[in-house]
């Protein structure tokens, strides 16, 4: 049963989740509280504030809200990094202070309400800063319209290329017709019965006999001479 201190810890890590710009979850296992108190004043300075609990208040304060994805990560000892500002000078911070200290590791992050594992976070510290990049986006737009129409124009292509290789992954996954063998068109010919040609037909008819018409005897009947009258 939880005591109200703790259910107070959890209301209060909750609104924590519900106000922060980016979270991340770090492995702190071995640092010393002189170590843990110097982290924590390098996070402050970043706009953020780095809070530890037990894990099973953690998976309480994240169930229903954004983080609700990060319990698979609450294993062993765990800091959570609650970001107010830009997230990205926070990982930075602790980039490069688990560089430092080998005992700290970043193992997964929340960030514009999507999920980050260890190394998807790792590709996030190589990011210029929020303002960093709002400039260089800034520049691109007020620089000659050239640049932008090639900028959109590298996009569009890139979006081409995309639906043309899904296309022929596609295509691929089709089963392709199978055409017919040799042998087995040479059986289906001979399966055929062969028909006749014309001038095959003509020869045969030619072959057989003539038979009279019914017509003929009557015509040689009606020219034999009339008969003689009998002598009394």
């Amino acid at each position: 049963m939880p005591t109200p201190e703790k259910e107070a810890l959890v209301v209060e890590l909750r609104e924590a989740v519900e106000k922060s710009t980016g979270m991340y979850l770090a492995d702190f296992h071995h640092l010393s509280v002189a170590e843990m108190s110097e982290l924590r004043g390098q996070i402050l300075q970043n706009d953020a504030c780095l809070r530890v609990a037990k894990n099973r208040l953690l998976k309480l304060a994240f169930a229903g809200t954004d983080a609700e994805g990060l319990q698979e990560f609450l294993t062993g000892p765990t800091a959570v990094a609650f970001c107010q500002a830009d997230p990205i000078t926070v990982i930075k911070t602790l980039t490069s202070f688990g560089q430092d200290h080998e005992y700290l590791a970043v193992k997964a992050a929340l960030f514009d309400g999507q999920i980050f594992d260890r190394e998807q976070v790792a590709r996030l510290a190589l990011l210029p800063p929020h303002d960093q990049l709002l400039a260089m986006v800034l520049a691109g737009l007020a620089g000659p319209v050239t640049g932008l129409v090639n900028l959109l124009d590298g996009v569009t292509s890139q979006f081409v290329f995309t639906l043309q290789a899904i296309a022929d992954k596609r295509k691929e996954q089709e089963p392709q017709p199978t055409e017919p063998s040799v042998e087995e068109e040479e059986g289906e010919s001979a399966e055929k019965p062969v028909e006749p040609s014309v001038e095959e037909e003509e020869d045969e008819s030619a072959d057989k006999p003539v038979e009279p018409s019914v017509e003929e005897p009557i015509e040689e009947s009606a020219e034999q001479p009339p008969a003689e009258p009998e002598e009394d």
